[in-house]
């Protein structure tokens, strides 16, 4: 076992065996005393499964509870603290409310009771007797009064009663004064946690040491602000730990040094008819550099539409290719396959090297012929969708695999690829814009290249927006248009049904067929077969389709350059993100390219403001800042459902700033401490059990 693999096993036994300090809050639920058998389904609604979980169960408000002995202190209606008298019972004698006045220092007013035995009422509220109450105080008709207290104490109990109290999430059958009770016995189990913190570091940021953030946080609303910016920190810092311990494993081993000289690369980047971006070529060299490191490549390039991935995919590639290893371009739909594989063939043109295509639609001799290319070597570059990690696909010496869209295919999938080779080095592409905060939280255990330039000879694309009550007009400026360029019609998915979105795409066939009667109208969407949508998109590809109604189905793998027109319809209902995406499919030929969204009369001013920075800019990492800014907190689950971790803390959303003071520290930490092994280290480690991911060993 070489020195690495010996680092490696004994890392993974120090995270999965748990400081015995830590074992009080990792006891059962039932430990604490009140949570009984019936109660445990409850708590794991609210993801609650141990005393720990129960220490960062935060409030969602805290509850002030104002002590008052005069009226005028009072804004009614309002929660108070008061001393009072008992003067007099009314009690119901059948159905009905039972209340008894009660005397403040210079006010009087009501406690009223529904369905409450007198036998309680007398026995809380004994007359002539002196206790301190707590509740909403609000005028009723022209009575003060006071609805069920929530504390009726003896005067020496006064102090039992908290001016802040904290409210929590809560669910059926759970109350907050039982989950509040649950939590301080949680509390008690903490015990001191040595912090990982240097003083310094608190001070600077003006944050309490972990112990008394914990306790604040429930506690102590004046200082709650605090003591949850650094229990957000705890977590962001824990996660980037994690993510950089996974990153720094697999760098050290485990993989194939690529040896090339980069003539193939040289050859093909001087015959594009561009010139590299600054990113393009930054990218470029991270990737070689990668190749050429033993360790295997697990790289994310993240570039706006239209920023070259493909090209700076393509450098790569051919690098493996003239070291003697196979490549495979992975792709999640036949029809991008299909360009993708025109595109490559086209710019490789003057390489000797043999390009194919495999999808599903390959039967019988056709794939058996394709199957022995691969499986003798004799291709070296393979694209295609799924097909490519079926079980009777062999490669040659497979050594390189770049994935197009990397979110439409699930880790299993990526290992299934993944396995056809020994150690092959990964590159994914996304074209969707991530603001630089979100992607250290989601991408941190992989390195990222980010194209932010769009090459030479790129088009802008003028963005301009109309009421729906105009597109006469537009028809009739596309009438004209027409005779010079193409044009995409989108129409939008106003229910998540298929069917509704196939008859809004044929409303608006049927529409422009008539009124476009002297040019060739196509009909694109998702119900049609892989043939049909082939036959519909080759004949607008080759110019036969002068129109192409859509649903989003064009949104991904279409590029057709004499198409420089994009009209999108009730252009609202779209997110920011897939509009700009939408828009990218033009902009590719030498023509002056535009894109029309088109919204409905009346449109919400959040709507309004969206559309307008599109049209404003064609930046899509700036979109994305805009689109998060305007989101908020409102679209968590949706950034959970892209990829995101789960938090209990920290919103990687409205805490970005956070984020990257966390990544800071984390990697300056490590480059210190790599296998955290000093003392600080070791407290780090608590860090991870406490709040951690508890699958980082099974990562490294």
């Amino acid at each position: 076992m070489n020195d690495i693999s010996e680092i490696r096993k004994k890392f993974r036994r120090r995270l999965e065996v748990r400081p015995e300090a830590l074992y009080p809050l990792f006891s059962s639920l039932m430990s604490l005393a009140g949570i009984g058998p019936s109660n445990i389904k409850k708590f794991q609604k609210l993801d609650i499964f141990y005393p720990k979980d129960l220490l960062f169960h935060l409030p969602n408000k805290f509850i002030f509870r104002k002590p008052v002995s005069t009226i005028s202190e009072i804004n009614f209606p309002e929660t108070i603290i008061a001393e009072v008298e008992i003067k007099k019972y009314l009690l119901a004698k059948s159905f009905g409310p039972s209340k008894v006045l009660v005397n403040a220092k210079n006010f009087s007013f009501f406690i009223t009771f529904f369905k409450t035995k007198s036998s309680f009422i007398k026995s809380r509220l004994p007359l002539g007797e002196r206790r301190v109450v707590s509740g909403k105080l609000e005028l009723f008709e022209k009575d003060y009064q006071m609805i069920h207290p929530e504390y009726i104490l003896k005067t020496e109990q006064k102090d039992d009663i908290r001016v802040y109290d904290p409210a929590y999430p809560l669910t059926n059958g759970l109350s907050n004064k039982y989950i509040s009770k649950c939590i301080n016995n949680s509390l008690r189990l903490l015990g001191k946690v040595h912090d990982w913190l240097d003083g310094e570091f608190l001070e600077n940021n003006n944050w309490p040491d972990f112990n008394s953030a914990v306790r604040a946080i429930h506690c102590d609303s004046l200082n709650a602000t605090n003591a949850k910016n650094r229990l957000i920190f705890d977590e962001l810092f824990a996660h980037q730990i994690g993510l950089n311990l996974v990153k720094s494993f697999r760098r050290k081993g485990n993989g194939k040094a690529k040896l090339f000289k980069g003539d193939l690369s040289k050859i093909f980047i001087d015959d594009l008819p561009f010139s590299l971006t600054g990113s393009q070529e930054t990218s470029i060299n991270e990737i070689n550099s990668d190749l050429e490191n033993s360790f295997q490549m697990t790289r994310l390039v993240q570039g706006d539409v239209g920023s070259g991935k493909t090209v700076v995919a393509l450098a790569t590639m051919l690098n493996v290719v003239e070291g003697g290893g196979q490549v495979a371009l992975l792709v999640p739909t036949e029809i991008l396959a299909y360009q993708h594989f025109k595109t490559i063939t086209k710019l490789m043109e003057n390489l000797d090297i043999s390009v194919l295509a495999l999808t599903g639609t390959h039967k019988g001799e056709e794939r058996k012929g394709k199957l022995l290319d691969i499986s003798s070597g004799k291709c070296q570059v393979i694209v295609g969708t799924h097909a490519l990690f079926q079980e009777e696909v062999k490669y040659h010496n497979l050594e390189y695999v770049v994935i197009d869209e990397q979110h439409r295919f699930g880790v299993n999938q990526r290992n299934s690829m993944l396995s056809k080779g020994y150690n092959i080095d990964l590159l994914m592409m996304s074209a969707t814009p991530i603001p630089r905060s979100l992607s250290m939280v989601k991408y941190g255990d992989i390195d990222v290249s980010i194209l932010s330039e769009k090459p030479d000879g790129r088009k802008s694309i003028t963005t301009a927006l109309i009421p729906s009550n105009k597109i006469s007009i537009l028809v009739d400026r596309l009438r004209v248009a027409l005779k010079s360029s193409q044009a995409y019609w989108i129409c939008p998915l106003i229910e998540e049904t298929e069917k509704i979105d196939l008859v809004a795409a044929q409303d608006r066939f049927s529409k422009l067929t008539e009124s476009l009667a002297d040019f060739s109208v196509g009909l694109l969407h998702g119900k049609l077969t892989l043939k049909e949508k082939g036959e519909v998109m080759k004949g607008f590809a080759e110019g036969a389709i002068d129109i192409l109604i859509s649903t989003t189905v064009i949104e991904v793998g279409v590029d057709v350059p004499n198409a420089s027109i994009m009209i999108v319809e009730s252009a609202e209902r779209f997110g920011l993100a897939q509009l700009h995406q939408i828009r990218g499919r033009v902009g590719r030929g030498k023509e002056k390219s535009s894109c029309t969204l088109i919204h409905s009369n009346n449109i919400s001013q959040i709507a309004s403001q969206r559309l307008a920075k599109l049209k404003e800019t064609d930046n899509g990492f700036e979109i994305a800042e805009f689109d998060l800014s305007l989101r908020g907190e409102g679209d968590i689950i949706g950034l959970k459902q892209s990829g995101l971790p789960k938090f209990r803390i920290a919103d990687p959303v409205m805490d970005n700033h956070l984020s990257e003071l966390a990544r800071a520290e984390a990697e300056k930490y490590l480059e210190k401490d790599p296998f955290l092994e000093t003392e600080k280290g070791e407290r780090i480690l608590y860090l991870l059990n406490i709040l951690g991911n508890s699958n980082i060993s099974g990562k490294i």
